[in-house]
């Protein structure tokens, strides 16, 4: 009975390991589905940001590209 002793204190780690890799799916999935939700306007716009924020365009030619993506 001394394996029956030892084992006792398994039984602690196999629902925080369950925890651990149900957090992590969630995680995963909850990453993906933001990324999805981007639309391709949203690169183009932070592209034209940076552009900006670079001292490539100014003011006035940063909102009219922005009003023209739309």
């Amino acid at each position: 009975m001394v394996f029956a002793e030892a084992a006792h204190g398994w039984w602690v780690i196999w629902p925080i390991l369950w925890i651990a890799v149900i957090v992590t799916a969630v995680w995963f999935l909850s990453r993906r589905w933001r990324r999805r939700g981007d639309s391709p306007l949203d690169g183009a716009r932070k592209i034209l940001a940076e552009r900006f924020a670079r001292g490539e365009l100014s003011y006035d030619e940063y909102q009219e590209r922005l009003t023209q993506l739309g």
